[in-house]
């Protein structure tokens, strides 16, 4: 979070100068910062992400395991990994259960073929 945080408020204060400067047309800040400036509201949003994120990126270990079309991500090594993927599991779409079963087919012919 410090870094993501860091980095966030370095490319709104570049912003600020630009529009400062006149040379800004428009923002599109998904986190909603750059409108609101509410830093609570951007670590919820941040950590809400990364529940989701981290749903996702356990599916897809689940599914593909870590061979030739395994999984590799960052989120996996957070000390609460596990509580994040199970948070994120509620936020998923509707549907998604179709998507993985999907990925899962093509993840292991492709292993298949690799072998």
């Amino acid at each position: 979070m410090p870094n993501f945080l860091q980095c966030h408020l370095t490319v709104i204060a570049m912003l600020d100068k630009a529009k400062e400067l006149g040379c800004l047309a428009e923002v599109n800040d998904e986190g909603g910062f750059w409108e609101k400036r509410d830093l609570k509201a951007l670590v919820q949003e941040i950590g809400s992400w990364n529940e989701m994120i981290a749903a996702v990126g356990g599916k897809l270990k689940d599914l593909l395991g870590e061979g030739p079309v395994g999984v590799e991500a960052p989120i996996p090594q957070y000390e609460n990994f596990e509580q994040l993927e199970l948070a994120g599991q509620a936020k998923l779409p509707p549907g998604y259960q179709k998507l993985f079963r999907l990925i899962g087919l093509v993840g292991r012919e492709v292993s298949a073929t690799c072998a």
